[in-house]
């Protein structure tokens, strides 16, 4: 094993659903990027699911030690615990961060399936395949916090962005029913309601939200990428987003904190520096893009956020935040209940009557 030391991971988190299936899938993206792209991904030396661990705790990974400090711990505010970034942080520090992160980013671009879902190798002829369903961490958030009926998740891959942006869509609604304790009131109930029903949801590797990067911190240089649980083949328009994390905190954090004004003041300089980065990388590899249209993937991130695909995009993927960000990002002036039609607005009505029964009954068995 090259006289390198491990690092091994024991999944005890009885808040993470689907463990067994969140770490096969772990360890297959893990390998594949491993092979196809060069970012600094430790190599695991055995690994296993709960029925194969000491005690059945849980699955585990054994994989190389690698030494780093949390790049999070180099961009925020000193002696301060919340995830924000550091507003006098040396704009050469980011850039030397944000080129590393735009050239892992790009590799990622590149790279496609036709399906959408977790993907596997074939063990016969060694090429991958998307083969199971999307397992994310939105599904995984729902399944230990809200009730969700677990039997409502898809089930297999999909075929088309369409049908998977469908089902997202289903999961926000069906998360608006069985929630018992999302609206306090008939206003919040109604405003949670507009979201999930308003006509406004419209093939590569993407990764999921909560990744752990480790870093060198003397010389800046990344030194691991961590975390690849929830990472499946999803949807292009996906990858071509400008990172939400360029502030560390979420976008939904900042718009609870300030106005939509507030963050966008404090979140486009950072994105501009990102993108200028990305197309270093891109004017350096000299490679033309394969995405239908021709356009570099800079470009399509700045149209993303030029056009509001970004908040869209962001919304799809965050069933506790798409009320948030739909009425900040996404909703046309003066217009809320009046765009429903009389069928709809009477349905809510119900809907309305059913949720305050339901917050009735849950506070009365709490």
């Amino acid at each position: 094993m090259d006289g390198m030391p491990l690092f091994g991971s024991q999944n005890q988190d009885t808040a993470t659903a689907y463990r067994d299936e969140k770490v096969l899938n772990e360890i297959q993206i893990m390998e594949y990027l491993r092979q196809n792209t060069d970012i600094p991904i430790p190599r695991v030396h055995s690994w296993g699911f709960t029925a194969e661990s000491p005690q059945d705790l849980g699955p585990f990974i054994i994989m190389d030690y690698v030494k780093g400090t949390l790049l999070s711990t180099v961009l925020k505010k000193p002696d301060q615990e919340d995830m924000v970034l550091n507003p006098d942080i040396d704009k050469t520090i980011l850039d030397k961060i944000y080129y590393q992160i735009a050239h892992y980013i790009f590799q990622l671009s590149q790279l496609a399936f036709t399906w959408i879902g977790a993907i596997s190798k074939d063990p016969t002829s060694s090429a991958w395949h998307v083969t199971g369903r999307p397992l994310t961490y939105n599904m995984n958030e729902l399944a230990t916090v809200s009730g969700y009926p677990e039997d409502k998740f898809p089930t297999a891959p999909f075929d088309r962005a369409s049908e998977y942006l469908r089902s997202v869509a289903n999961e926000h609604l069906t998360h608006l029913w069985t929630q018992r304790n999302l609206a306090d009131n008939p206003e919040i109930a109604q405003k949670r309601t507009i979201p999930r029903i308003a006509d406004y949801l419209y093939l590569s590797v993407t990764t999921c939200d909560h990744r752990i990067w480790l870093i060198d911190p003397q010389t800046l240089e990344m030194t691991a990428v961590l975390d690849f649980e929830f990472t499946n083949a999803m949807p292009a328009e996906f990858t071509y987003d400008p990172p939400w994390w360029l502030l560390l905190a979420g976008p939904e954090v900042w718009l609870e904190r300030c106005s939509m004004e507030g963050f966008v003041t404090l979140y486009e300089p950072r994105m501009e520096q990102f993108l200028r980065a990305l197309e270093r990388v891109e004017n350096e590899t000299a490679v033309e893009c394969e995405q239908p249209g021709g356009l570099a993937l800079s470009a399509r991130m700045r149209d993303s956020w030029n056009i509001g695909r970004f908040w869209f995009d962001y919304a799809a993927r965050k069933s506790f935040d798409v009320d948030s960000i739909y009425w900040a990002a996404l909703h046309d002036e003066g217009a809320g209940v009046e765009l429903l039609d009389e069928k709809v607005r009477a349905e809510m009505e119900s809907f309305t009557r059913i949720k305050m029964e339901q917050l009735k009954a849950y506070k009365e068995e709490s």
